[in-house]
């Protein structure tokens, strides 16, 4: 039987277990830096969701999602990985 859902603990063991370095947050409880898209109404699949998360090293699109294809549970599908430009999360501003 498939997973039914990736939160925030399941993603951040996915990427630890793929060998990737995610930012942390700062304080007493630090957690990778990432944004999930806002839940879906229950009863809903879903079948496109978005997740946003930065990662500390630089890493080719292809290898990223072969990573973390192997790593992810059954019935969790990577379909599109788009990287922008690198920025530090938590920067002061100025």
């Amino acid at each position: 039987m498939p997973e039914k859902g990736v939160g925030a603990p399941r993603s951040a063991r996915i990427l630890r277990r793929a060998g990737l370095s995610p930012y942390y947050s700062e304080g007493y409880h630090p957690k990778p830096v990432m944004e999930f898209a806002p839940p879906l109404p229950l009863g809903v699949e879903g079948l496109d969701e978005v997740v946003d998360l930065a990662l500390i090293d630089e890493i080719e699109g292809s290898d990223l999602v072969e990573r973390l294809r192997s790593f992810a549970p059954e019935g969790i599908e990577l379909s599109l990985i788009h990287i922008s430009e690198p920025t530090r999360p938590n920067a002061p501003s100025r």
